[in-house]
């Protein structure tokens, strides 16, 4: 059986197209891990995950995040085309933020914020870097030190 050229590339993408980790030239791969505070797991953190552009790249490709659950732990999400558990292949700038939650009432018009974490820290403190391997990990651990405690 001749299979021409354009047959052959169409399969080929095809084959590259579905394979779930490749989408407009750019790798992904399972990313998950725990975040802790001063050591303590840290709930209602938001994490991201920005590629950092290398030289001669054309495109670094989307941001991925997630929030940690009670033990701190978190599975990044891609939402770039098709949200699936997934970051970019390479180098990133790890962001871990705060979270507040905002309830209006409806009655009175009054504004309630509920912050996730009780934890409090500058911006600073929680930027990390972290190369995403091609098999993905599930160890992107990060701690951040001498964060204060608020609440209970």
């Amino acid at each position: 059986m001749r299979l021409s050229f354009a047959a052959a590339a169409a399969v080929c993408t095809l084959a590259v197209g579905c394979s779930g980790d490749n989408q407009d030239g750019i790798s992904f791969a399972r990313v998950s891990g725990r975040i802790t505070i001063n050591g303590e797991p840290a709930p209602g953190i938001e994490v991201s995950f920005n590629p950092i552009m290398e030289d001669g790249a054309l495109l670094s490709g989307p941001v991925s995040s997630a929030r940690t659950d009670t033990e701190g732990r978190y599975t990044l999400i891609t939402t770039s085309g098709k949200s699936r558990p997934a970051a970019v292949v390479g180098r990133h700038d790890v962001v871990l933020q705060t979270v507040t939650t905002y309830t209006v009432t409806e009655e009175t018009g009054a504004v309630d914020a509920e912050r996730l974490s009780k934890f409090a820290f500058p911006p600073e403190a929680g930027v990390f870097e972290f190369t995403v391997p091609p098999g993905g990990t599930d160890a992107a651990d990060f701690n951040v030190e001498n964060a204060a405690v608020e609440g209970p």
